[in-house]
């Protein structure tokens, strides 16, 4: 078995969405012309994660089912 990367950074996604969106709002408060990227561009990294996630989780639920072991292990690009 070989760990998912995919799953680590799902894990990661509250910390890395949190960086984004101080990011952005800090820029938009402080300094607008120097803002890379505006909440029209926040806002799609915010709801992607959740649709990801519950993919992982019935490929997790699944694999539990067969072979507790490897529930941390599936991913949804893998078949059982």
């Amino acid at each position: 078995m070989r760990f998912d990367v995919e799953l680590l950074l799902l894990a990661l996604a509250p910390v890395f969405l949190r960086c984004i969106g101080r990011e952005a709002r800090h820029l938009a408060r402080k300094r607008p012309q120097d803002a890379v990227y505006g909440w029209r561009d926040t806002l799609p990294a915010v709801f992607g994660p959740p649709e990801r996630a519950s993919t992982y989780h019935a490929r997790i639920v699944g694999a539990a089912v067969d072979d507790p072991r490897a529930a941390l292990f599936a991913g949804p690009h893998r078949q059982h």
